[in-house]
């Protein structure tokens, strides 16, 4: 199973008020990371990604990172934004959603 996780959210600490230790250590983690896959964006996902901008209306860099989970074979994408529902043929968890108070 590959797991796309959206890291374009703020994440609660990355770059907040010109904090950018955090924001590298964040880069750091998914550079190094044995677990995770950094994928490319390649004509083949901005082709997707328009097709996925016009057909959903969600917006373009939100379009990027579905083409880039879809061209990329995941079966899931971990996000805290629910947009992505919009997008045909990706299972989408919403981590905010998982949490019960």
């Amino acid at each position: 199973m590959h797991q796309c996780v959206d890291a374009s959210g703020d994440p609660g600490w990355a770059a907040q008020g010109g904090a950018t230790v955090p924001a590298e250590l964040f880069r750091q983690l998914l550079q190094r990371s044995t677990d995770l896959k950094l994928v490319a964006v390649s004509e083949a996902v901005l082709e997707q990604a328009a097709g996925l901008r016009a057909s959903s209306g969600i917006k373009t860099p939100d379009a990027i990172h579905a083409a880039t989970a879809l061209v990329a074979g995941c079966t899931h994408l971990i996000t805290n934004d629910p947009v992505f529902r919009r997008v045909p043929n990706l299972v989408v968890v919403v981590l905010s959603e998982l949490i019960t108070p």
